[in-house]
């Protein structure tokens, strides 16, 4: 795959002064969830996980990056809690090289390479503007092991050195139109991991014979309901054989 990396003005740091008013209850909230999910994450990794809660909220005044239409539990439920159920998948590697498609404003990767910061991710985001936020994420946060890739990633085309552990992606695209791009940023032995709402089996059963084609396999399925706003969620992990 080629990876152009797009012009990105060097970013200005967020107005860290921005202050959620109930900055309190989304920590609590934000506990509360992971802990419903049976996920540890330590008081370090809560407190940058909110930082980066904050930017978020503040930069979508300008930049659509996430609904922001619901109660503010429920954005901490479907956008900071969702992006983390994939620690559900209890055999990650030590380390590695993980490829999200299609960022936007960094869920699920950012909240990853928080709680995973011996992985290295690269976000690839087509959006001009959010992918200056996403710069700007980075260099707020200090996530030495992100990149940022402003492109529009095609299926078939690779690149030397570009080839990962993981693919991740999330509200991107059905997983028959998704499959032919994990497939091809993915090594021999590489895993694709699908977020997947109340449609995921629909999708799935749509995918198959993409999946056949791009000799993928799916290893796992994790079904669970998304704490704080009960809503049903599938995660999908197939393996490139």
């Amino acid at each position: 795959m080629v990876y152009n990396q797009g012009r990105i003005s060097r970013p200005r740091p967020a107005d860290l002064r921005f202050h959620v008013e109930h900055d309190q209850e989304i920590k609590l909230w934000l506990s509360q969830g992971l802990k419903e999910l049976d996920i540890d994450l330590g008081q370090k990794t809560i407190l940058a996980l909110i930082r980066y809660f904050h930017i978020l909220l503040l930069k979508n005044k300008s930049v659509n990056l996430i609904s922001s239409k619901m109660p503010l539990r429920d954005m901490v439920a479907v956008h900071l809690l969702d992006s983390l159920t994939a620690l559900k998948w209890k055999s990650w590697p030590a380390e590695g090289l993980a490829l999200d498609l299609g960022s936007g404003g960094g869920l699920p990767a950012v909240p990853l390479s928080l709680a995973k910061p011996a992985w290295a991710f690269t976000l690839a985001e087509a959006t001009a503007k959010k992918a200056i936020f996403l710069a700007e994420v980075k260099e707020s946060l200090g996530l030495n092991n992100v990149t940022v890739v402003n492109d529009f990633l095609k299926a078939g085309l690779k690149a030397d050195g570009f080839s990962f552990d993981l693919v991740s992606a999330r509200a991107v695209g059905e997983l028959k139109k998704l499959m032919p791009l994990a497939a091809a940023s993915l090594k021999n032995g590489g895993l694709f991991l699908a977020f997947k709402g109340p449609r995921g089996e629909e999708e799935l059963s749509a995918a198959q014979s993409e999946i056949k084609k791009r000799k993928m396999k799916l290893l796992q399925r994790i079904d669970l309901t998304l704490p704080l706003v009960q809503a049903e969620r599938h995660l999908y992990l197939f393996e490139k054989q």
